[in-house]
């Protein structure tokens, strides 16, 4: 039996091998894009399309942490382990129609999960992984699983976004076993488990105010007077007319362009609180970009 767990992994290790040296130019590609700044997108799409990734799809990025926590059955038997989850999961993915591709990490690694935009519900289906992962941590007790996923996206950027967005989630996790968080669950708590606290801020404020923040469009002025009103006034549309010296329907009317614009409805207290956070750091910002310029 003891010669058989050597045996197996072992074999199973060479066939893997032989896989991953035909997807080491595409390993080094992706290592370069989350590493490296991009500095021709023109020629990062060609090199993309040489390697089979086609920008046009969704990418969606899950970070799986995979640390030994019971060598009893001695090494051979972690590593059997640890190669059939490899298996087990990209098989899992491929059922799902996500055409995974790994990326090794010193700590697990990077899946890569790819479907065309509008074909696959790619966020639905991450809905699952937190139970999958569950079911993994029972099947291999000798390693410990933690886990992290982003959202899909489009693009070359979208896929640097998924891979931050899945660090992300990756670290509010924090090495709890069987635990895998989507970025789409965590809230504003992106943004205290967030690494670059800055730049997650600026992409939180985009993502919650839309267009709003486009100061260019001249209606978008009085759109954020109206939301700031909003707040101040605890939703009551008659007191913010009064404050605003605006007729009842057209503050009405403004706040349901507001709503569209930023995706928000406000019958809901997350989105209420979430809007009104962005707003609060947006205006926060520009007193502090003001204080900068004014010195």
């Amino acid at each position: 039996m003891h010669q058989i767990l050597q045996t197996i992994p072992l074999e199973i290790s060479r066939e893997r091998s032989v896989q991953e040296r035909s997807d080491d130019g595409f390993i080094a590609y992706l290592r370069h894009i989350f590493s490296d700044p991009i500095t021709d997108e023109g020629s990062e799409r060609l090199r993309a399309a040489e390697y089979g990734l086609n920008l046009e799809y969704s990418h969606m990025l899950l970070q799986l942490e995979v640390v030994e926590q019971d060598a009893s059955g001695g090494h051979y038997a972690v590593e059997f382990q640890r190669t059939l989850l490899t298996s087990n999961l990209l098989s899992m993915l491929t059922n799902l129609a996500l055409s995974p591709r790994l990326l090794p990490l010193v700590d697990g690694f990077l899946v890569m999960m790819s479907a065309p935009a509008n074909s696959v519900d790619l966020n639905h289906l991450s809905a699952r992984f937190p139970e999958y992962l569950r079911s993994l941590t029972r099947e291999y007790p000798a390693l410990r699983l933690t886990g992290g996923c982003g959202r899909p996206h489009t693009g070359l950027d979208g896929l640097i976004l998924s891979r931050r967005e899945a660090e992300i989630a990756l670290r509010a996790a924090a090495g709890r076993d069987g635990v895998l968080l989507r970025f789409e669950d965590l809230g504003v708590l992106r943004l205290i488990y967030a690494k670059d606290t800055e730049t997650e801020i600026d992409h939180f404020v985009r993502e919650k105010l839309g267009e709003l923040v486009d100061a260019s469009h001249p209606r978008n002025a009085e759109l954020m007077r109206t939301l700031s009103s909003y707040f101040d006034n605890f939703g009551n549309v008659k007191r913010m007319s009064e404050e605003l010296f605006t007729h009842y329907n057209t503050v009405a009317y403004r706040l349901k362009n507001v709503q569209e614009l930023t995706g928000a409805d406000f019958r809901k207290a997350t989105d209420r609180f979430e809007v009104e956070l962005a707003l609060y750091l947006y205006d926060f910002q520009k007193r502090q970009r003001e204080e900068l310029d004014g010195k």
